[in-house]
This record gives C-alpha cells, structure tokens and sequence, in this order.
C-alpha cells in the first residue's frame, strides 16, 4: 500500500510539475470512488464517492493530454474506463465543477 501511495505521489508530482493550477491556486484534491459515467468525446468523468456513508457525484472536465494511469495493455485514455470502475482521480475545484488532472484506474 505504501509503495503504490508512493508512485502515484511520484507521478502526480512529475505530471504536474511546473504547471499552473488552472483555478489560479495551488490546490489539489483526491477522490477515491467508482466511475458512473464516462464520455471521452466531451472529456468528462462522474465519479462517485462515499463520505461518512453519504454519496457524492462529482463532474470533472479533462484536458484531451490529462494522464491516465492502468495496469493494462489498453491505450490510457478516459476510453479505457467503465461504468462501475474503481478510480482515484487528482482534480481543482472549479466552481461547481472540477477539473480532473490525473485518473488512476485501481487493478482490476
């Protein structure tokens, strides 16, 4: 468990590094859940996550370049995911949104 919260810390580090946080802070925030909802054309993921037993969506737009990361011999790219899909995702605030930087897909 270490070893894998060490390399997504490495690479979340190297994926950002010298980048401008897009909502004008220096803030990043994790959310660990399940993919509702994918659509790579429009670039946006819905994740659902369970906080003190109460469940959260959130939306999160992505850049056609956002990294992600999986254990598997596909394409990385939001293609890759599906519905029910175990994720971390490193995202800003952006008003009501959210602007996903880094998806990991957990192993299947």
């Amino acid at each position: 468990m270490i070893a894998r919260s060490a390399l997504i810390a490495l690479v979340l580090a190297v994926a950002l590094a010298g980048d401008v946080a897009a909502n004008g802070r220096d803030v990043q925030r994790e959310a660990i859940g399940h993919v509702v909802a994918v659509d790579p054309q429009q670039g946006t993921l819905v994740v659902e996550r369970d906080v003190r037993g109460t469940r959260y969506r959130l939306t999160l737009r992505t850049r056609p370049d956002t990294p992600v990361f999986a254990c598997t011999a596909e394409r990385p790219s939001l293609d890759i995911l599906r519905k029910g899909e175990a994720v971390s995702v490193y995202y800003e605030p952006m008003g009501r949104g959210a602007l996903g930087n880094l998806v990991v897909v957990e192993p299947r």
